[in-house]
């Protein structure tokens, strides 16, 4: 009997992104049709993330999340999600941006950061 995989087909919902001049918290959902094992966070401020860095997100009981330090003021990043299962890994569709605060600039985190959506014409 051949064995069916499955691939780490995911969607990222309710996401949240709290920036701050020199760090952000991010934390999101995901619906999957597999079994995710690991999501991590890829980010940079290149759109085509031919320079980005890679973070091990947190499992909580219904989200991940992960706070990210050291960012630059001032400054744009791109982010999208990398969901890893037992027998594949794929990147996420959507891509998102956030800018982080001048260094006078306070943040509210009451009021999370509306991510903007970035399309790369991938569809």
């Amino acid at each position: 009997m051949k064995q069916t995989r499955k691939y780490a087909k995911f969607l990222i919902q309710n996401e949240k992104i709290i920036p701050s001049s020199t760090s952000v918290e991010l934390s999101c959902e995901v619906v999957s049709s597999a079994t995710i094992t690991e999501l991590y966070l890829q980010y940079g401020t290149k759109a085509d993330f031919s320079k980005c860095e890679e973070v091990r997100m947190k499992k909580g009981k219904s989200s991940y999340s992960v706070k990210i330090d050291n960012l630059t003021a001032n400054t744009t990043y791109y982010v999208r999600y990398l969901a890893v299962n037992n027998y594949s890994s794929m990147v996420s569709e959507k891509v998102s941006k956030f800018k982080t605060l001048t260094k006078s600039e306070p943040g509210d985190p009451d009021k999370p950061f509306e991510p903007e959506y970035v399309d790369l014409g991938l569809s």
